[in-house]
């Protein structure tokens, strides 16, 4: 879908809910800004265009995707409870903007989840290089589920899930 299409089809609360987030928390939308360039950058250097599609590809750019908001976030001085907090909410507003079909957003949210969990569980820092973390993530991804059903999702809380190989 072409941006143009894209923004007309925004609902009015959408909008407001962008804007305001562009006005209240600078900082945290430019460390969201700097998270996305830097995880679409690598993921595509990985996998080509495959992490736009519904696989293992995309399990790890959702994942290092919320490791390099928190990581940016705390570079622009948001504590690391305040860092996770932003990379949760910043995207779920994502999957309201970009509306998946049902399995494809609970697969989105779960891997943003295990990218959160997976920052805590290493104890990563700010200063920790984008290409670490990333390594971080690939490891996960050898353990990575393939699901086929809303059902499926909940029975791998602890690893990297995907739709489609």
């Amino acid at each position: 879908m072409s941006t143009g299409k894209v923004l007309r089809s925004l609902r009015p609360e959408v909008v407001w809910k962008t804007s305001r987030y562009f006005l209240t928390r600078p900082a945290g939308m430019l460390a969201a800004f700097l998270a996305t360039r830097s995880c679409l950058k690598l993921s595509g250097e990985l996998f080509g265009k495959a992490h736009h599609r519904n696989g293992k590809a995309n399990a790890f750019r959702q994942a290092l995707w919320n490791m390099l908001i928190i990581k940016y976030s705390m570079k622009m001085g948001y504590s690391t409870e305040r860092a996770l907090k932003w990379a949760d909410e910043i995207t779920l507003h994502h999957e309201d903007l970009s509306p998946n079909p049902p399995l494809a957003r609970i697969m989105d949210l779960h891997n943003n989840r295990i990218g959160r969990d997976l920052w805590t569980g290493i104890n990563c820092t700010a200063s920790d290089p984008d290409g670490l973390l990333a390594e971080n993530v690939m490891n996960l991804l050898k353990s990575a589920v393939r699901v086929s059903s809303l059902e499926d999702t909940g029975k791998h809380p602890e690893k990297l899930i995907y739709i489609e190989d």
